[in-house]
């Protein structure tokens, strides 16, 4: 990981930036009530802060038994090819494995070039793929890219 920022858990403090990412990034953003679910259940979440304590981007997962789920993952416009959703994958994926996770899942669509090289490059593949699944701007629908990352190595 680069010198250039830190990871930590997320705290209610940085939802605002949180949100105003979560707003740049996707077209069907999560909710704010959709966070404060995420960090008051069983979910990890986490953030990437520049030495500044400027939040740079965040990733939400959970785990039940031996599988994983990574939720979401973003990063700010201003911060990305940084190596920032990396960082945060690799974090997820050394307490993964510390947790006994044979199998990471995630949904990404397939528009997303970019989220989809990163995750391939990761060791994801694609392994099915829900009809519909995302809501688009313009009332369309947009399939949702299954993808499973089997034992997970602490990268």
């Amino acid at each position: 990981m680069s010198a250039a920022f830190t990871l930590r858990d997320m705290t209610a403090g940085d939802l605002p930036a949180v949100m105003a990412i979560e707003l740049e990034a996707f077209e069907s953003p999560w909710t704010l009530a959709d966070y404060r679910s995420a960090l008051a259940g069983r979910a990890r979440c986490r953030v990437a802060v520049d030495s500044e304590g400027v939040l740079l981007g965040y990733c939400v997962t959970g785990q039940a038994l031996d599988e994983a789920e990574v939720y979401t993952v973003a990063v700010s416009p201003r911060a990305r090819r940084r190596g920032v959703a990396r960082a945060l994958l690799h974090d997820f994926f050394r307490y993964s494995k510390e947790g006994g996770v044979t199998k990471i899942f995630l949904e990404v669509r397939p528009s997303n070039a970019a989220a989809r090289s990163l995750y391939a490059g990761e060791g994801f593949v694609q392994v099915g793929r829900r009809r519909g699944y995302y809501s688009c701007a313009d009332g369309s629908r947009e399939d949702a890219l299954i993808m499973e990352r089997s034992e997970p190595d602490a990268a």
